[in-house]
């Protein structure tokens, strides 16, 4: 199933789910809770096989390293709030498949390797994803209707191909980050307070390396970079037809 034989996956809310179980395809457990004190105990990849509720952060401390967690073509994992994942000191855990709602993914205390691989984060309160510090990657990865910025990558090194994330007050901002990023789309809406609507922000001595780059509906400048280095190519920058008769803000911007 999915690419797993019986038993070499940690099978959630599948055949006759109950967290008494062994986990196994015929004997699934109930909750991603469950499934991970296991996966703690053994390392094996946990799948998912239908919709999770998690009433709490879900914090991933201790985590094996290499643990996967597998939506299995996209279910869905509905959290709490602020992150339904905190990846706090992890390495090399992979989020695949997945589409989290309601609560967004944070990676932080010297957390690294990070792999999300066709994720959607959908619905978070404020930021959707953040990334802070450590080498990860992000592969066919949509960030859609957060609260806040859609991704915020702080004294971190990223390799981004194909991600589409939409924020409010900035779409994506990059702080003392080593970002290399291909086929990436980026949009942003003002905040409750009427203020920015940037795209790309880029600030405090990050080196970026983007190709293939489209920045629309921006409310304030489409990329905006100070103090950093940025070598593109391939960019399209489209601001917001308008907003109430506001100005949209300038396509670029570069400071020291």
């Amino acid at each position: 199933m999915c690419g797993y034989a019986n038993g070499d996956a940690i099978t959630v809310g599948y055949i006759n789910p109950d967290d008494g179980n062994d986990g196994t395809f015929g004997a699934s457990l109930a909750t991603l809770e469950r499934a991970l004190e296991l996966a703690y105990q053994d390392g094996r990849p946990i799948l998912l096989r239908s919709t999770q509720y998690v009433s709490g952060d879900i914090d991933l401390f201790g985590a094996p390293d290499g643990l996967v967690i597998d939506g299995c073509g996209g279910e869905q994992l509905i959290g709490a709030l602020p992150w339904t994942l905190d990846l706090n000191g992890t390495r090399d855990v992979t989020l695949r498949d997945l589409i989290l709602v309601d609560g967004g993914v944070r990676t932080w205390g010297e957390a690294t390797g990070t792999v999300l691989h066709n994720v959607t984060i959908q619905g978070a309160p404020d930021i959707g994803l953040a990334i802070q510090g450590g080498h990860n990657t992000l592969r066919d990865v949509f960030i859609t209707g957060s609260g806040g910025p859609g991704l915020v990558v702080e004294v971190a090194s990223l390799s981004i191909d194909h991600l589409v994330v939409n924020g409010v007050g900035v779409g994506m901002l990059v702080s003392g980050g080593d970002v290399t990023m291909a086929h990436v789309e980026i949009s942003a809406q003002r905040d409750d307070g009427g203020q920015l609507g940037r795209g790309l922000q880029i600030q405090d001595y990050s080196v970026v390396v983007a190709e293939d780059l489209h920045i629309d509906d921006t409310y304030d400048a489409g990329l905006f970079v100070s103090a950093s280095n940025l070598t593109a190519r391939g960019v399209q920058i489209h601001r917001a037809d308008s907003c109430d008769g506001c100005y949209t803000g300038d396509g670029a911007v570069f400071t020291r």
